[in-house]
């Protein structure tokens, strides 16, 4: 009898610690990835090195511009849902063109036609990412 009681509550444990890890483990993993800041593609001014002002379409911040061996792109978030409890978010890629560009800003175009993202744009992060990686987001702005 004493040894069916052992049995019961550990069983009870056991799934009970089963149905915490199958519900908030996805809670618990957003604590370990990158945390990111944002901003949009937005219309802007460049100043030259003249003191002239010169307006473009499509501008982002100097730091969200990034550049590999294929060229100039920019890494944007994209929402993905999740079974439980919202939504996961995901950078994706896009190649631009790099236009003008002054000590803040850098004038952007598409690359060969394809859309700009209307997503919002990684300006800062506190650890290394690339396309595909799972992040966080903590603000609008500078990473403080």
């Amino acid at each position: 009898m004493k040894y069916k009681k052992v049995l019961t509550r550990a069983t009870i444990v056991f799934v009970c610690v089963m149905l915490f890890l199958v519900f908030f483990s996805r809670t618990l993993a957003d604590l370990y990835v990158p945390r990111v800041t944002l901003d949009f593609v937005s219309p802007g001014a460049i100043t030259s090195e003249g003191g002239g002002r010169t307006n473009h379409p499509s501008t982002i911040p100097l730091s969200a511009l990034r550049q590999d061996q294929h060229g100039y792109f920019i890494l944007y978030v994209e929402s993905v849902p999740r079974r439980f409890f919202g939504s996961s978010y995901y950078t994706r890629i896009a190649r631009v063109d790099a236009g003008l560009r002054d000590m803040a800003n850098v004038a952007i175009s598409p690359f060969w036609g394809t859309p700009l993202p209307n997503e919002p744009i990684v300006v800062n992060s506190d650890l290394f990412i690339h396309a595909g990686t799972r992040v966080r987001i903590v603000g609008h702005g500078d990473l403080g």
